[in-house]
Formats: structure tokens, C-alpha cells, sequence
């Protein structure tokens, strides 16, 4: 079932990108996963390939870490799906505030200046 948040409740912490601390962790997830293949996600072209699917158990790794000051992670990264013009490529019953959905993501090497 998907689980939608009330109004200006902030999204579950596991959609934090980043670690604070030095280290290296993994969650594991599951749910609606929307993951496009192309396209933009707020302007033209639209995705026109999205890969779609619902994920009833906690299989989907993701991982993130800090090592010092280079951050990064890589797997299935929660998104927030509450703007209208996911509309265009998002299927219309998850597009609301507080709706979630997973992504496959990954920010190998970024630095956090």
C-alpha cells in the first residue's frame, strides 16, 4: 500500500541522501519504484521509458557513506513525488504530497564543500 504522508509532515529520514557522520551504511528498501530511462523529469522530453514496478519487501540496497569529506551513495534513492509536472511521465494515483517512490541512483564521488 502506498504511504502517503499528511501535509508538511517531512519526508521518513532513510530519504536522506548523505551520511553526517564518517562511514559507510545500507538500507533496504522497498516500494513504488519509477525510474525513468530518459528524458527530463520537470521539462520536455518528458521520459518516455520508465521502468515501473511495486516492491512488497525490503530487498532494494541502497548505500551510502563519508569518507572525510567525499559523500556519495548508490542504489534505490527515495524521491519525493509532490510536484504536478511529474504528471507528465508518473502515474497520476502517486503524484500528491507526501507520495514516495524509489529511483535507481547513484552520486559516486561527490565532494561537500
Amino acid at each position: 500500500m502506498l504511504r502517503v504522508l499528511s501535509r508538511g509532515e517531512p519526508l521518513p529520514i532513510q530519504n536522506n541522501s548523505f551520511r553526517s557522520a564518517t562511514g559507510i551504511d545500507i538500507a533496504w528498501r522497498g516500494g513504488h519504484v519509477h525510474w525513468p530511462i530518459d528524458g527530463k523529469w520537470f521539462e520536455p522530453p518528458y521520459p518516455r521509458w520508465v521502468v515501473r514496478f511495486y516492491c512488497p519487501w525490503r530487498i532494494l540496497p541502497f548505500i551510502r557513506w563519508r569518507l572525510g569529506r567525499v559523500v556519495g551513495y548508490l542504489g534505490w534513492k527515495a524521491w519525493g513525488v509532490d510536484d504536478p509536472r511529474y504528471l507528465n511521465w508518473v502515474d497520476s494515483n502517486l503524484v500528491r504530497v507526501g507520495s514516495v517512490a524509489l529511483t535507481l541512483s547513484a552520486r559516486l564521488d561527490a565532494s561537500d564543500h
